[in-house]
């Protein structure tokens, strides 16, 4: 199903769940025959499913000013040598590496740029009101959206015009469902696309294709309860790998 898949994942450098999300997918997909590269600020960290990883120059550090571009984007200091260097970085990659998507977990710039660059996008969402301008933006360049929570939970998104949470696809929690239904969301691009310009036309089929504004699960304590249970056991990997990057030393 992804042999062959050239496929670029950008992963922030936030904490670790954005990175073991890649990596989850990137073992199924891999095993699949896909190539995948990381691209991040993080420093690389070698993985057998992880074909390259390219390491970005930061763009926080020094004096960031002017970083909103008048409200258009969440992250974009004015004159920052970093950023300048960044987006340099990935434009040169996807010039020679030729993705055929990328994955951002999470920028929106980063997804603007690639899709400026004619790369399709697939961008996963976090749960809240997403109805600022840079979210619109980039959400609304994104080929497909992914929500990593269950699809009986409902839209856990506020804030998203019927056009964009068209494209939304939940595939579960990571890593136990998302690494069924992840690649899943990688194929299915193209159908969301006619999908949400059928909302958009408001054809006699619209009903059809929006999204599903289902209420929040009643067993909420109970997800709650499961999600804290995969944060402890991220935070338990999380302190042994800093205990062996620490012996190891």
């Amino acid at each position: 199903m992804s042999a062959g898949l050239r496929v670029g994942w950008y992963v922030h450098h936030h904490g670790h769940g954005h990175l073991h999300r890649a990596l989850a997918v990137a073992s199924v997909l891999a095993a699949d025959g896909a190539a995948v590269t990381v691209l991040g600020s993080r420093p690389a960290e070698p993985h057998p499913a992880v074909a390259d990883w390219l390491t970005l120059p930061r763009d926080d550090d020094g004096d960031p000013r002017a970083v909103t571009a008048n409200g258009t984007l969440h992250w974009a200091p004015r004159h920052h040598d970093g950023l300048r260097a960044r987006m340099h970085a990935i434009s040169a990659w996807i010039a020679t590496a030729r993705p055929d998507v990328v994955v951002c977990d999470v920028s929106q710039e980063v997804a603007l740029l690639c899709r400026l660059h004619g790369v399709p996008v697939v961008s996963v969402l976090q749960p809240g009101e997403r109805s600022d301008a840079p979210h619109l933006t980039g959400l609304g360049a994104a080929d497909v959206l992914v929500a990593c929570w269950p699809a009986a939970a409902g839209m856990l998104v506020d804030g998203l015009p019927a056009g964009i949470a068209a494209r939304v696809v939940a595939v579960g929690i990571v890593p136990m469902l998302v690494v069924m239904r992840m690649p899943e969301a990688l194929l299915a691009m193209e159908r969301h696309e006619h999908e949400a310009e059928a909302v958009e036309r408001r054809d006699e089929h619209t009903e059809e294709h929006a999204p599903v504004r289902v209420g929040r699960a009643r067993d909420v304590g109970g997800m709650d309860r499961f999600d804290q249970r995969i944060l402890r056991e991220e935070a338990r990997s999380a302190g042994e790998a800093d205990q062996r990057q620490r012996s190891d030393q």
